[in-house]
């Protein structure tokens, strides 16, 4: 499928554009689709941590994080497994479907060869994404809305 073929597929919403505009916000950063698949996934994986730490009080996704040595194929294997969770928590819904459909569209766009990133940037972008998981959960925020989430840290189920 070519990248034509693959934006057809594009996500829309103000959600998305959001995600986009943070994303052209640093463009040497995220200059590749790759590098926001990379981000994305740390972001659902942080996501899956909290909703574990909610519903368990651990957090046993974090084994499959491979102590943030990770490499491409690593992270093609989380996206079904940070799916699956999100499904067995009831949580596969609202803003956490909105970030895997952005991030399934920028996989669709990077594809499965080799990405443009070595293994040192794929941690980082990971890690950037766990990191700021809680803005990206949280995505546009309306005027005078400084909790534009449900307890602060909780995604809207807008979808």
């Amino acid at each position: 499928m070519d990248v034509t073929s693959v934006d057809r597929l594009r996500p829309s919403g103000p959600y998305f554009a959001w995600l986009e505009d943070f994303f052209d916000h640093s463009p040497r950063m995220f200059q590749h689709d790759a590098a926001k698949v990379a981000f994305l996934l740390g972001s659902l994986s942080d996501s899956v941590r909290e909703v574990q730490l909610q519903n368990l009080q651990s957090a046993p996704f974090t084994k499959y994080l491979k102590s943030l040595r990770m490499e491409q194929r690593d992270l093609l294997e989380l996206l079904p497994r940070i799916t699956q969770k999100l499904t067995e928590y009831d949580a596969y819904k609202g803003r956490y479907r909105q970030m895997l459909e952005a991030t399934s569209y920028y996989l669709a766009r990077a594809g499965i060869n080799p990405w443009p990133l070595t293994a040192a940037e794929i941690n980082l972008l990971f890690s950037m994404g766990m990191n700021l998981g809680f803005l990206i959960r949280r995505g546009p925020e309306k005027p005078n809305d400084s909790k534009a989430t449900n307890g602060g840290d909780e995604p809207r189920d807008d979808h």
